[in-house]
């Protein structure tokens, strides 16, 4: 890892990219990660450990030219104080600026806990929305006119869909008018109700954030359901098995993480999305988000509860 510490780049082709992505060492974002590399861009990627990001490296099996575009970087997204030494880290590369950054990284914790900086949000939503946004607005400072930042959140948040996945699951909390008060999960916490709370909540910073930064394209993307992905990573072990070798068949339009990857590529480096932001899209095509991701007023209000979860009152919006 010391290059990590030690590379930089001064300069970088006007037609390749400075792309930063997190949740880089596995699933969507590792097979995002190869894509954009072999494209020609320059790539900064996270994980959360140096043994996952070096495994990555090795499943990229990068040429040599390649490896020299790719910036490995240590980020926990459940510690403020983790989010804030990877930008220091980033800065330390000297690019001339940031053109593409996409928010991957996600979890979903089969028990509530808390994480050190904040009991006002549960953990999931701390490290899927609230460590996000910190990033985002840490970031911004670097990027430039035409920059995009992509959000990946997932269709789930719409208790609407009458897929087979959300006919199995339960859409009381997303529904619940009293959202905004249980967003703790201390009443009636599960792990794939408070899931999909944070990717409501994640859609709502990227309304927000396309309204605060109008020079920015700022978009929200569902991925599909990718059976091969880490985010059950912390689930009993019998469920990840499910998860990756049994769901495919369930669901019909599964898909694998290349072709997910494939439209991370689409949403941040395509002529023809230049301009576009404050929009959400499903499988490359644009769509709607649930009614309750459009409530700005409730969307105000969560910007504002990162705001004092991150201690950054300068951000805050009169309500």
């Amino acid at each position: 890892m010391a290059k990590q510490q030690q590379q930089s780049q001064e300069t970088t082709p006007s037609d390749h990219k400075v792309i930063f992505i997190t949740g880089g060492s596995s699933g969507v974002g590792r097979s995002a990660v190869k894509l954009f590399v072999s494209k020609g861009h320059t790539v900064v990627f996270t994980g959360r450990s140096s043994a996952r990001l070096e495994d990555a490296i090795k499943w990229i099996q990068p040429s040599k030219e390649e490896r020299s575009r790719l910036y490995p970087l240590i980020l926990d997204q459940e510690s403020l104080e983790s989010v804030r030494n990877a930008v220091t880290v980033f800065k330390s590369f000297n690019f001339p600026s940031l053109d593409i950054l996409i928010n991957n990284a996600g979890c979903s914790n089969p028990t509530l806990r808390y994480t050190a900086d904040s009991t006002r949000v549960e953990s999931t939503i701390f490290a899927n929305t609230v460590a996000p946004w910190y990033l985002s607005m840490l970031l911004i400072p670097l990027m430039h006119s035409g920059s995009r930042i992509l959000f990946i959140a997932t269709g789930h948040h719409d208790p609407e869909r009458k897929d087979f996945m959300m006919r199995m699951l339960n859409n009381d909390a997303i529904l619940d008018p009293d959202m905004f008060n249980k967003l703790d999960g201390k009443e009636n916490y599960t792990a794939m109700a408070y899931y999909k709370i944070s990717k409501l909540a994640m859609i709502w910073i990227s309304y927000v954030l396309a309204k605060q930064y109008p020079d920015i394209s700022v978009l929200s993307a569902c991925p599909g359901f990718v059976p091969e992905t880490d985010l059950g990573r912390e689930m009993p072990w019998l469920m990840q098995v499910i998860m990756k070798n049994v769901m495919h068949y369930v669901i019909p339009d599964a898909v694998t993480a290349h072709q997910s990857a494939s439209e991370y590529v689409y949403y941040t480096t395509s002529d023809k999305l230049e301009g576009v932001t404050a929009t959400f899209f499903s499988h490359g095509e644009i769509r709607k988000s649930s009614k309750r991701s459009y409530n700005m007023e409730e969307a105000n209000k969560f910007w504002n509860l990162c705001c004092e979860i991150c201690n950054t009152p300068e951000h805050i919006i009169n309500l």
